[in-house]
């Protein structure tokens, strides 16, 4: 774990053993911890010595999380374990309050990462995978290391974002993509895609609403990201933009929505002049 200034600096440095060795594909900051979701999805030298695969599903194997304090070295790494076969998403956000942290991240049960089977050579079938935004509590003042998600939504969705200004802070707006089987798809389009998302929506956390807008039955979105409205507005009052796949069309288009009013569609539509690939991730920087 490394800790780098604006000015390219080294500010910390820690180094540490884990349980097992294993993918880390994202991972949470608040303001006193890092948290690092290692998925059982395994490396093994000696596995690759016989000619297995660099990783490998192993899903008798939890879920686990290092809590690592930002200024802290390795003795003060906490380990905690969720339950066994499950795939942890993209970070939402995450914050620290009175001796707990909360992460809150999309999580699958099962292996989203098909190309990476167990050995046996199984992987579910797409569409038996689904997505739910999670909730994990740190507790660390307890002894207690085995841990069980709260689910903060009823339906699959990936690659959530926040507002950037409450990264690391306690806060209740989310964008993310998620996926209704009830709205139509257009069979002439073929098989529905790996990670077909057809609803980009604005959840809020503290209400448990959730606005979204459908752009019809041939349309998939990408990450999107959220700007704020001004340097002053309220969190969550601006604008999301996201990529758009309109598979019909074989093109795509770069949209903006009011994250106050989701369901009314974007208030701007930018045509953009080739086909891009889907779920690539974005960032938004103002100059």
């Amino acid at each position: 774990y490394f800790e780098i200034s604006p000015q390219g600096k080294l500010l910390h440095e820690i180094w540490f053993q884990a349980p097992y060795a294993a993918m880390v594909h994202d991972f949470a900051v608040t303001e006193h911890y890092v948290v690092f979701p290692l998925i059982p999805l395994t490396v093994d030298v000696e596995r690759m010595k016989k000619g297995g695969q660099h990783f490998q599903w192993q899903p008798e194997l939890p879920q686990l999380f290092a809590v690592v304090p930002r200024h802290g070295d390795a003795r003060d790494v906490r380990w905690f374990k969720g339950p066994k076969d499950g795939f942890q998403g993209h970070t939402l956000n995450a914050f620290d309050e009175d001796g707990k942290v909360y992460l809150d991240m999309p999580v699958t049960g099962g292996n989203v990462f098909y190309f990476f089977p167990q050995a046996d050579g199984f992987v579910p079938p797409p569409e038996t995978l689904a997505a739910s935004l999670m909730r994990w509590v740190f507790d660390l003042s307890s002894a207690q290391d085995e841990l069980q998600p709260q689910a903060l939504t009823d339906y699959p969705c990936e690659f959530p974002r926040c507002d950037d200004r409450y990264i690391g802070r306690k806060y209740e707006h989310g964008f993310l993509l998620a996926f209704d089987p009830q709205r139509p798809y257009n069979s002439a389009n073929g098989p529905m895609p790996f990670q077909f998302f057809n609803l980009l929506a604005h959840i809020n956390l503290t209400t448990g609403v959730t606005d979204a807008w459908f752009p019809g039955d041939s349309g998939c979105f990408q990450e999107p990201i959220f700007i704020p409205r001004t340097a002053e507005a309220a969190e969550g009052d601006g604008y999301v933009v996201c990529l758009l796949n309109l598979i019909a069309e074989g093109r795509s288009e770069l949209v903006v929505l009011d994250a106050t009013d989701m369901a009314a569609g974007p208030i701007a539509r930018i045509k953009v002049p080739f086909r891009m690939r889907m779920s690539l991730h974005g960032c938004w920087a103002p100059r």
